[in-house]
């Protein structure tokens, strides 16, 4: 059994080509599988108290909450939005503040037309605590959803399109289109060939990236795996940051 002494060494030097990481954890493939083996063996590492992610804080969150609310009062309910994701990253396991986020974001969201993303933010509030004294308001919100969905009213069903190539894909290279050919000479070296027309616009490759990075501003409003603009992002805190969101589980 791996010692989570070989991990903890290992994390602090995995930039050291000179040190080879423990066995069980190098014959793993995937990050997925490297990440869900430290995650369930060693829960201590992602710990609170680890002061590697000690930046949960209540107080941050309750105040991320608080000016959530104003944007909200002024209508501007992207703000509001990415403040009331703000303020649930920064909150601590069991914080009221989960609860009362998750309600505010489904004012959002009803505000916003969104009902179907207003009903799961509803549920996800009643799942973490909401306060008792408060939920009838949560319960004539769900009504009122359920209400609108029913005369078709709902715009959270309007899911972005994937991309696809403008023409046929290549049979053993299904990520390009057939008209490309990739090519070498020794005065241009590697160079792409194009044998048809093509036009502005034209989408010609698309290429799973190996790594992405959102830019800064972007953190809490969009898919730290897919990229795309969010209507229901969950902090699953699969890493634990006050700055990552995802649209699902990811691993």
């Amino acid at each position: 059994m791996i010692k989570k002494e070989d991990i903890l060494n290992y994390l602090k030097v995995k930039d050291d080509p000179t040190v080879d990481p423990p066995r069980d954890f190098k014959i793993l493939k995937t990050n997925g599988e490297k990440l869900r083996f430290c995650m369930e063996n060693y829960p201590s590492l992602w710990s609170n108290k680890n002061p590697r992610f000690a930046f949960q804080n209540d107080n941050t969150s309750m105040n991320a909450r608080k000016e959530g609310n104003i944007k909200f009062k002024e209508s501007n309910y992207v703000k509001a939005f990415e403040l009331y994701n703000k303020s649930l990253s920064y909150a601590t396991v069991g914080s009221e503040n989960i609860p009362l986020c998750y309600a505010n974001r489904s004012a959002v969201y009803f505000n916003a037309g969104l009902f179907k993303f207003c009903l799961e933010n509803v549920d996800l509030a009643l799942q973490n605590g909401y306060p008792e004294h408060l939920k009838h308001k949560l319960e004539k919100r769900r009504k009122e959803c359920l209400e609108k969905m029913n005369k078709n009213r709902d715009k959270s069903c309007q899911e972005v399109p994937p991309l696809q190539l403008s023409y046929p894909a290549k049979a053993k290279n299904p990520f390009i289109i057939d008209g490309l050919d990739l090519l070498t000479s020794e005065e241009s070296g590697k160079f792409i060939q194009t044998k048809q027309d093509l036009f502005p616009g034209d989408i010609i490759m698309i290429e799973k990236p190996y790594v992405t990075k959102l830019d800064p501003g972007f953190e809490y409003t969009m898919c730290n795996n897919c990229l795309l603009q969010k209507s229901i992002l969950r902090n699953i805190r699969i890493i634990k940051s006050a700055s990552n969101y995802f649209c699902k589980k990811v691993y």
